[in-house]
């Protein structure tokens, strides 16, 4: 990612932002994005699968599905001063990294632990996304262009995440029939790790 003075540059001279820089950062957001909110969309069908095939309470499909947003709603705060203190591109890095490991592991601490290995395991998902907004502003404000195609930009952002949300909640119940719950957090966790790289 480029430093102050290249960001600078491309504010003062509004022609540039439509350059091969700013149009991958755009990307860049889109994917990043989509992959948080890809993630959130998969999970209620995900542990809809976990619940039926353990035999889990209702009480126990309750937290579950509650232990993601407890942590994600803490960190809200703290996550704005990382991205102010740290900058956007350590931040996000630090969210691929970290959504990656709690995917990856959710299955095998789910079969050791049982419900608690899974908590932990969202729990760390939730503290993981918690710099989405404060990081997609920050990127925003810097690198989208000044100009009219500003809003332009920032709708094709929306759609992406929108129709990325649409597209999972598709695809996930096949891979489940197909592959089983387990496949969901591999898969997920896998593109994480891999755009972490990326970025």
């Amino acid at each position: 990612m480029p430093g102050g003075e290249e960001r600078l540059l491309l504010h003062q001279n509004p022609q540039s932002v439509m350059g091969p820089r700013p149009a991958t950062m755009f990307t860049l957001q889109t994917g990043f994005a989509a992959v948080n909110y890809s993630t959130r969309g998969a999970l209620p069908q995900m542990i809809q699968a976990i619940t039926v095939e353990a035999a889990l309470s209702t009480e126990q499909k309750g937290v579950l599905l509650s232990a993601f947003f407890p942590i994600y709603c803490m960190l809200m705060i703290p996550a704005g001063y990382l991205v102010k203190n740290c900058g956007a591109k350590l931040s996000v890095t630090l969210d691929l990294c970290t959504h990656a490991v709690a995917l990856l592991l959710f299955p095998t601490l789910g079969r050791v632990f049982g419900v608690p290995g899974m908590v932990v395991c969202l729990s760390l998902l939730g503290a993981a996304q918690t710099p989405i907004f404060p990081v997609l502003n920050t990127l925003r404000r810097d690198w989208l262009p000044k100009d009219a195609s500003r809003a332009w930009v920032l709708q094709m952002m929306r759609v992406g995440g929108s129709t990325s949300s649409v597209l999972i909640k598709m695809l996930v119940p096949r891979m489940m029939r197909r592959w089983g719950w387990t496949a969901v957090p591999y898969a997920f966790g896998g593109v994480s790790a891999a755009f972490a790289i990326v970025w």
